[in-house]
């Protein structure tokens, strides 16, 4: 179970890196979108193991996951929160999920 999260995590990494890439040439967080950042359309299904992926216009990233890892999983989502670190203006990354979830997921996911 634990792969299939890891491929979940994947997905969320490639997110990520479009986040930060749009950020660093925007210097913007609040206007983000999927179309914006340059992935599928929000509400797509990504992989195997997620329903959607999804770019909030704050650029939190949220991977909800379907019945195929864990039914206590199911309608979970994994999140990955940017905050813009004041004396760099790089971004700074925080990740969530729900405790069903949290022997599944890397640590960084663990809330």
């Amino acid at each position: 179970k634990r792969s299939k999260m890891a491929e979940v995590v994947g997905f969320i990494a490639s997110a990520k890196t479009a986040v930060t890439e749009t950020y660093a040439s925007t210097n913007d967080l609040t206007t983000l979108t999927n179309a914006k950042v340059g992935i599928a359309a929000t509400g797509t299904a990504q992989g195997a193991y997620i329903t959607s992926l999804d770019v909030a216009g704050n650029g939190t990233i949220t991977a909800t996951l379907n019945t195929e890892i864990d039914t206590n999983c199911t309608g979970a989502a994994l999140t990955l929160t940017p905050s813009i670190v004041a004396a760099t203006g790089l971004l700074s990354w925080a990740g969530s999920s729900i405790a069903a979830c949290t022997k599944f997921v890397p640590a960084n996911f663990r809330s």
